[in-house]
């Protein structure tokens, strides 16, 4: 057997196998679209409260109000202010640590 990773030569005849060799990364690039990412993170916030908070009825808060309440202060945010968002939003349901004074004013 000769050269190569693992004693096999790559041809390059043959289409690369997933999971096959090192990963070259510092010759990868990665692409993003801060505004798009952030709005993901927006929209991912709130699908996982509504699909795993624990009481069905979100201690009789609409969502959805909510949502629409914090998506136009979410757009004129930085990446670093997410997280503060973030908490605000899901601190309105006060629940324990989500919870936050500054949510119920």
């Amino acid at each position: 057997m000769g050269g190569g990773i693992h004693g096999r030569r790559a041809h390059r005849s043959c289409p690369p196998k997933p999971g096959f060799g090192p990963l070259k990364l510092d010759t990868m690039q990665v692409y993003v679209e801060p505004k798009a990412m952030w709005k993901q993170i927006y929209n991912e916030t709130w699908r996982i409260e509504r699909d795993f908070f624990y009481d069905p009825h979100y201690h009789g808060l609409d969502l959805g109000q909510v949502k629409k309440k914090y998506a136009p202060i979410w757009r004129a945010l930085l990446r670093a202010a997410t997280h503060s968002i973030s908490f605000r939003c899901t601190g309105e349901m006060t629940v324990g640590p989500c919870s936050s004074a500054a949510a119920r004013n």
